[in-house]
């Protein structure tokens, strides 16, 4: 298998990991089991995406931009 360079975690700096789940799909997250966020990224088909993807997350300071909150609940009425 190939080496990818991966950035450290963004939270705790500990090393990153690179895997492969039961669907043969590849993330990275945290190394660290005691980490206060447990960073895991999406899956990808390749490897090399899921380490550039780890590797960019946020970019300037390598936090994720927060997802906005739902506005609204499905399905209610007013």
């Amino acid at each position: 298998m190939r080496t990818y360079t991966l950035l450290p975690c963004p939270w705790c700096k500990s090393p990153a990991k690179l895997d492969q789940d039961c669907n043969a799909g590849w993330y990275v997250s945290c190394s660290f089991v005691r980490c206060p966020v447990l960073p895991i990224s999406a899956d990808y088909k390749f490897a090399h995406m899921a380490a550039m993807a780890w590797n960019c997350c946020g970019q300037s300071d390598r936090l994720p931009a927060l997802m906005p909150a739902p506005t609204e609940k499905h399905g209610s009425s007013n």
